[in-house]
């Protein structure tokens, strides 16, 4: 049996240096505020959390007492935030076995990854105390922000696939997750309007680095003539033998 690879490349470099390519991050971080809705929901949810600030703690407080959503038990919505950003993962890996292709879960991946190392990194950092005392790592909530990513992240590959917006009622069950961690009182207004914030942010602009809309001339990581990860077995015969050939490309 024979082994070969080979990488694909839109620019320089493979698919993997390209990871590492700063212009490439760098003119994907605009993404996230040219592209609708996500821009609308930075935009909206950015001007609550600013006007909500000052009124923080009475905003979290009612919640918390009141419960007018939902029944303040974090099961719910914990349940919801697995639920989304598992199936950002389980629509791209059902791919890469159908189809070969696996983009889609590879974005899926490090847009969840990113987003975690980013909620740890901002807790770590501000050290903020929960509503309800304990634990000093109120401030970003990591439910709202894994909900919010796991959302965006499947709502992209819904619209890169079969060019729906469909996968955007998504946001709902996220903002479920948000309003559940303030009547919860695991968290503070701020931290959930921060959270989804991060979500959002951080899983387009993952998505924007590796793969660009049509007529969008940014360089990403994704060859889009290739899908992923993509496997080949053919025969092969020479003077000396024969066999399969087993080949991959990325």
């Amino acid at each position: 049996m024979i082994l070969t690879s080979g990488c694909r490349s839109t620019s320089s470099g493979t698919a993997y240096e390209r990871h590492f390519s700063a212009p490439i991050w760098s003119a994907a971080a605009a993404e996230p505020f040219e592209h609708s809705p996500e821009r609308e929901l930075l935009y909206g949810i950015g001007g609550l959390t600013l006007l909500g600030a000052p009124f923080d703690s009475d905003i979290s407080g009612d919640g918390a007492e009141d419960h007018v959503l939902t029944a303040g038990k974090t099961l719910p919505g914990d349940a919801l935030a697995i639920l989304l950003g598992g199936a950002a993962l389980g629509y791209g890996g059902w791919e890469w076995g159908h189809a070969g292709d696996s983009r889609n879960f590879e974005i899926a991946a490090e847009g969840l990854a990113a987003t975690e190392a980013a909620v740890l990194a901002l807790k770590f950092a501000t050290q903020r105390r929960r509503p309800q005392g304990g634990n000093h790592d109120s401030f970003p909530s990591g439910h709202t922000a894994f909900a919010f990513a796991g959302a965006t992240l499947l709502a992209r590959a819904i619209e890169d696939d079969t060019q729906s917006r469909l996968g955007y009622w998504l946001y709902v069950p996220a903002l479920y997750v948000g309003i559940d961690r303030i009547e919860a009182g695991k968290h503070f207004f701020t931290d959930v309007g921060f959270g989804a914030l991060l979500g959002i942010f951080v899983a387009d602009w993952v998505h924007a680095a590796h793969r660009a809309d049509a007529g969008d001339g940014r360089p990403v990581i994704f060859d889009e003539r290739k899908p992923g990860v993509a496997f080949t077995v053919q025969p092969y015969a020479d003077e000396e033998s024969r066999g399969l050939s087993l080949g991959w490309s990325f």
